[in-house]
């Protein structure tokens, strides 16, 4: 009941941002004229509530949207105490990226076919938009195009939802946002489907919800299949999309592209499009801006419990991003520990401190942990942090949510409950790519390290004091 509580409460105050119905109402720039109501509260796409979903925009900016300042005007007038490397999108492409329409493509009224399992062995981009599509004829599983890829492939997520009296928890899951990285999202169909399939995994089910994207990097990732030499760099893989920005770098958080005054900018800093590392110009990428927007629904709408983004390289999990404070950090900890225990995989705890503020770009988590505690300031091309009267304070002010209250200021908080967590899938350049040794490679580890299980660790962790609704 508690998360239907925060549902609803989540529900009003995006119909009220939305709707203009407080005095603290958004103003648009001249050039964005508010629009004009379309939608009745509680209207659906399959099982989303639309009044949230198509007016991202307006509740995920702060009170007063402004015109993007452009690089130089943001360098001389907004940061006294660092610079700005890169440039983000203007105000128009934020708000086009986070009011785009999403379509059901949920095959309604097929006949599931129960004999299909993914097999590790193999893998592609056509192979997995027909798994996904057969598994959205199972009642309680959705399936929406979020987006399409640079070269235009469609973008598509999952939601499994099944019918239940019990109240549920959401996991967040993504894959192979790096292209060389494929065992993401073969490690997360996999996961998903053999859990649909059994009766055990039908019953956590009851009492966890799924959104997941499995392959965010798909033209790159069937580049690396079927043209393998055209996609090096060196003798590494490429990890970024086809325009050669890193999505793990293109998001634009907090801290994105901010450098501190008097700290050395980060060696693994890119100028130019290449295999990894560049951010490009901050939200750029198409592949970007489907994400933005279906991390900060999931996360600041339906009130995600727990983000995992798989990616690959040492067999390690990656704590949570410092951003939300102690109190997130902890949750992340509770969380890494079951599944650390499960995959016998290190932890790696980031000493994130003041000085971090080196000039990067930033990921899907970042983005995520930003979409649980800060606002996105379009004057800047920033997430921000505001509080309830509409101030706001950047990443170079502060640095995490305990940072920002003892100095006295009390940030909106859209998410108290999130965490998240990176899996670092196998160990070495033999395990990255679409060869069939890579496949081969990772089959073993999700064998081996007991990946057939990590869901069920997951709903266990997150299913403690569950209620029925009467």
């Amino acid at each position: 009941m508690i998360r239907k509580l925060k549902r609803i409460c989540c529900l009003v105050l995006m119909v009220v941002i939305v709707f203009g119905c407080s005095s603290s109402s958004i103003v648009f720039a001249d050039d964005l004229p508010a629009d004009e109501p379309a939608l009745e509260t509680g209207e659906m796409l399959g099982n989303l509530n639309l009044t949230m979903l198509d007016h991202l925009y307006e509740a995920s900016v702060v009170r007063t949207g402004q015109k993007y300042l452009g690089k130089k005007e943001i360098n001389e007038n907004v940061f006294e105490d660092g610079k700005k490397l890169f440039s983000s999108i203007n105000t128009t492409e934020y708000r086009d990226a986070m009011n785009a329409k999403w379509e059901d493509v949920t095959e309604y009224g097929k006949e599931y076919d129960d004999t299909l399992t993914w097999n590790l062995k193999s893998g592609g981009y056509k192979k997995c938009v027909a798994f996904m599509k057969n598994l959205s004829r199972i009642d309680g599983v959705y399936l929406y195009k979020i987006g399409r890829t640079e070269e235009g492939r469609d973008m598509l997520a999952l939601d499994i939802d099944l019918p239940s009296k019990r109240e549920k928890k959401l996991l967040m899951m993504t894959g192979t946002v790096h292209a060389r990285e494929q065992a993401g999202y073969g490690f997360a169909l996999k996961m998903i489907s053999d859990m649909l399939n059994s009766k055990e995994g039908r019953q956590k089910l009851e009492t966890m919800r799924i959104a997941c994207v499995p392959l965010v990097n798909a033209d790159v990732c069937e580049g690396l299949r079927k043209e393998p030499d055209e996609w090096m760099e060196g003798k590494y893989f490429y990890k970024a999309n086809a325009i050669g920005i890193d999505l793990n770098s293109n998001c634009p958080t907090l801290t994105s592209g901010i450098l501190k005054k008097g700290v050395k900018k980060s060696k693994y800093l890119e100028y130019e499009p290449c295999g990894s590392g560049y951010c490009g110009t901050l939200g750029e990428a198409s592949e970007t801006k489907a994400m933005m927007k279906w991390i900060y629904y999931y996360v600041a709408c339906e009130q995600a419990d727990l983000y995992i983004d798989l990616h690959q390289q040492g067999r390690i999990i990656y704590d949570g991003q410092e951003t939300g404070g102690s109190d997130y950090m902890e949750r992340c900890d509770r969380y890494i520990s079951a599944v650390s225990k499960l995959l016998h995989y290190g932890v790696i705890r980031d000493d994130y401190d003041d000085e971090r503020r080196i000039g990067t770009g930033k990921g899907l988590i970042e983005w995520a942990v930003n979409c649980a505690y800060c606002y996105y300031d379009s004057s800047i091309g920033n997430m921000v942090w505001m509080d309830d009267e509409g101030y706001t304070f950047t990443g170079l002010d502060y640095w995490n949510y305990d940072e920002a209250l003892d100095n006295g200021f009390d940030p909106l908080v859209t998410n108290d409950h999130f965490a998240d967590m990176t899996i670092e899938i196998g160990y070495g350049q033999p395990y990255l790519g679409g060869s069939k040794t890579a496949y081969k490679n990772n089959a073993k580890e999700y064998s081996s390290r007991h990946f057939d299980r990590l869901l069920y660790v997951i709903a266990d962790e997150l299913n403690k004091n569950i209620v029925i609704y009467e």
